[in-house]
């Protein structure tokens, strides 16, 4: 079962005085045989959200379902479970968790899953000032570390809007304003991810976001 494992952290400050603003996880996975698969996922104090997401790779479609996954289940610190965004959805809604202000500490993502099966666990913790943190690692990072810290977030939102392509029933809260609150992004960029999510990949879903969150200087 190979599992590669990439972690992004993303300093408050130049000095890393203070928590991080982002810490971002995936855990790409592919099994050969049915079984479990559990992923740790580090909240650091101060984090107003955690997202977390299981989909395909970023090279892929960003709408397509991952291949075999059965349920997905996210634990807090003591081992509680946390439902997802849409437990009672088809399989878009039982994979997209959205955690308002997360307890730190070292949580777990536990994915049940059949052979031959093909998956990527992502996660992003971040604080209420995260975007401006990324955004002032320009020009160092250029893409590479923005894509990687804003991930888990695009990933979860990708998920969302393609469960709503398939006609999965949101809760009368998560209207377009309250899903763009959810995600932390403005309502219109939800609305484009909604527009563009069966056309790209999700690594350029990804790239657009930023665009469109102006997180690249001109």
């Amino acid at each position: 079962m190979p599992i590669l494992n990439r972690q992004v952290v993303i300093a408050a400050d130049g000095r890393q005085l203070r928590p991080p603003a982002v810490v971002s996880s995936s855990h790409d996975v592919e099994a050969d045989e049915d079984g479990v698969t559990e992923a740790p996922l580090v909240v650091p104090p101060e984090s107003t959200k955690l997202f977390v997401a299981v989909g395909v790779d970023g090279g892929r479609p960003a709408a397509e379902p991952p291949e075999g996954v059965e349920s997905v289940q996210l634990l807090g610190p003591d081992g509680e479970s946390h439902p997802a965004l849409v437990p009672e959805a088809n399989i878009y809604g039982r994979m997209i968790f959205v955690i308002d202000n997360p307890r730190p500490g070292r949580w777990r993502a536990v994915v049940r899953h059949a052979k031959n099966s093909r998956f990527v666990i992502r996660a992003t913790a971040m604080t209420e000032h995260a975007i401006e943190a990324i955004k002032a690692r320009w020009p160092r990072w250029r893409c590479t570390g923005c894509k990687e810290g804003f991930q888990g977030a695009v990933a979860a939102a990708a998920s969302c809007a393609a469960g709503m392509l398939v006609g999965m029933t949101l809760p009368a809260a998560l209207t377009i304003g309250g899903l763009a609150a959810h995600f932390r992004v403005p309502e219109r960029v939800m609305d484009y991810i909604i527009k563009r999510v069966s056309d790209v990949s999700l690594d350029r879903l990804i790239e657009e976001v930023c665009e469109q969150m102006e997180m690249c200087p001109a």
